[in-house]
């Protein structure tokens, strides 16, 4: 990409290069027909590629000038007058140049009589003008460019900036979500083991660190199947049906075609927790869990309901830890097009995620 641009500046110079020659030259043979000078029009024209290479040869010092005398706020005091002198000391170099080559090119017998001092005199009195005009406009092409420049830079670094904290956040989320789950799975198991529970509580111990192993591995990534996501659920019903036994039921209704659509890692269960906690827990009549999916159009929706009484009525707008980052979670993946939504439908608590529909895999078991 640099090198395109710096070969389209190159090439864009070379043509005003050119351009500006040959103008100059036909001008100086025109003003010759009506002054009645004597001008060679081929060393004029010669006279003028080669005098205006000047400005190509000063190119590297012009860029270094605007380096170190920009022209903004708080410099412009002294870099304007800086560059006003700079200006005319270009203009009587180049004067100094296009002296020498027309001594040897000789496109003005006039010339041949001049002294240096003459001769430099004479191309400030015609051209100063279009040589201030010349080193400002290119002064205000190199200062644009590093302006530019800038501008992408910083682009670049608040991007980069904003992906780092996106990540530190999705982190931090996800951090959360994993000791809330893991505490409250633990206490199952210590009250098995105070009701002497033991063989269930060593079996429940090993489920326990298999879901352990996939919030690990799965830690690393922020989306996942929703296959995976079912399988990491269906293991933590099992923990959880050693706590309400019989109780607790779940039915999944999710086409094979739906688990292997793109879902938020560690996002389903904290749903399925919720409804453990404040539905089953709460009442001991409720004890049904229900999990479906389906597409809508282009969004993926995916439904966890409960029996249950639900959470009390102040937090179902505000919910806690785990819902809540869940829902931050959605927000950082999907922006405004991830939503999760808590509600109270009859005598059922409802969660939907609803996020953009996108397959992540071909394969749709874990």
């Amino acid at each position: 990409m640099r090198n395109r641009v710096a070969f389209t500046i190159l090439l864009t110079a070379l043509g005003a290069w050119l351009v500006l020659s040959f103008v100059i030259a036909i001008q100086i043979d025109v003003g010759g027909l009506y002054a009645e000078a004597e001008v060679v029009t081929l060393r004029a024209i010669l006279w003028q590629l080669l005098s205006n290479c000047f400005w190509l040869l000063a190119l590297p010092a012009l860029v270094a000038l605007a380096r170190w005398a920009p022209i903004r706020a708080g410099t412009w005091p002294w870099a304007v007058p800086f560059h006003l002198v700079s200006a005319v000391v270009f203009a009587a170099l180049h004067g100094l140049l296009a002296f020498a080559l027309a001594r040897l090119i000789e496109p003005f017998p006039e010339v041949a009589e001049m002294t240096v001092g003459q001769g430099v005199t004479t191309f400030l009195a015609i051209t100063l003008h279009l040589e201030m005009v010349l080193y400002w406009g290119i002064l205000g092409a190199i200062s644009a460019y590093r302006a530019h420049r800038k501008a992408r830079r910083r682009e670049r670094e608040a991007a980069a900036l904003q992906i780092q904290l996106s990540e530190v956040r999705l982190q931090a989320l996800e951090a959360q979500i994993q000791p809330h789950f893991f505490f409250n799975s633990l206490n199952t198991i210590a009250m098995m083991i105070r009701s002497s529970s033991y063989d269930q509580a060593i079996r429940l111990v090993a489920d326990v660190g298999d879901l352990l192993r996939y919030a690990l591995q799965a830690g690393e990534d922020h989306q996942t199947t929703l296959a995976r996501e079912l399988a990491f659920v269906e293991r933590y019903l099992e923990v959880e049906k050693a706590r309400f036994a019989d109780r607790l039921t779940c039915h999944i209704e999710v086409a094979d075609g739906l688990r292997r659509y793109s879902f938020p890692t560690l996002a389903l269960q904290p749903l399925v927790e919720n409804a453990v906690r404040h539905g089953i827990a709460r009442d001991p009549r409720a004890g049904e869990i229900a999990i479906s999916a389906w597409l809508d159009q282009d969004m993926l929706e995916v439904r966890v309901e409960d029996d249950g009484p639900g959470p009390p009525s102040s937090e179902v707008p505000h919910p806690g830890v785990g819902i809540g980052n869940t829902a931050a979670r959605i927000r950082a993946l999907y922006g405004p097009r991830g939503t999760l939504s808590l509600e109270r439908i009859g005598d059922r608590t409802r969660a939907t995620i609803r996020l953009p529909a996108q397959v992540l895999s071909a394969e749709a078991e874990p």
